[in-house]
């Protein structure tokens, strides 16, 4: 006997696994209604500890960019599989890239400015 990992369960046999063109049209929608207010659920989670770490950063003293005012980072611990561990990092590494670029683009362009300034002025 197989082990077949489907969603968060754990099936021990395919023969247990029932086809999808099996369903009928009410049991499809039932379907699809639990699995959205499954995904609602899961989203609606991950909003609410990011909300709790916002405040929780705030209430730190953290500065805008996210680094602590003279206090040591505090540890976040994310209780999930391996799989949805590596897909938080992954989330995160980009969110960082994202906002790294965006402020290497703030100072170029301030550097730009202050470059056309002494320009200006030599008219």
């Amino acid at each position: 006997s197989t082990e077949l990992r489907v969603g968060c369960n754990i099936v021990q046999d395919e023969d247990e696994l029932v086809a999808y063109d099996e369903f009928d049209e009410q049991e499809s929608n039932a379907a699809v209604k639990i699995q959205a207010g499954a995904r609602g659920m899961i989203a609606r989670n991950r909003v609410k500890a990011l909300r709790d770490v916002k405040q929780k950063r705030e209430a730190s003293g953290r500065t805008e960019g996210g680094e602590p005012a003279k206090e040591e980072a505090e540890e976040v611990f994310f209780e999930g599989s391996d799989e949805e561990q590596a897909a938080a990092v992954k989330i995160q590494a980009v969110q960082r890239g994202k906002v790294a670029r965006k402020q290497m683009a703030e100072k170029r362009a301030a550097a730009v400015a202050a470059e056309a300034e002494p320009d200006e002025e030599d008219d």
